[in-house]
């Protein structure tokens, strides 16, 4: 990872995602702050569901690839850094 300011800014994924995941965290990237609803408006016809962008979301959180905050009945998710090289 670099740091910058004690913060990491860019970090390396070891391993892989599946094709859903890697798909979600490219759009938090980027977007920034995100919920599943929002995904679900921004992205193409046809792509996945609200719910289903919320499955993915908690997964990569889980994975400590996201941050996550509740705000009212929501999650946001956002990149715990800008920067992210998948399958490093």
């Amino acid at each position: 990872a670099e740091i910058a300011n004690g913060e990491p800014i860019k970090a390396t994924l070891l391993g892989s995602l599946d094709p859903g995941q890697e798909s979600t965290l490219k759009a938090v990237l980027e977007h920034g702050e995100v919920t599943g609803a929002e995904l679900e408006r921004r992205c193409p016809p046809g792509s996945p569901k609200a719910t289903a962008w919320n499955n993915r979301l908690k997964d990569l959180y889980l994975k400590r690839l996201l941050r996550r905050r509740k705000q009212g009945r929501e999650m946001f998710y956002s990149p715990i850094v800008k920067e992210i090289i998948l399958n490093g």
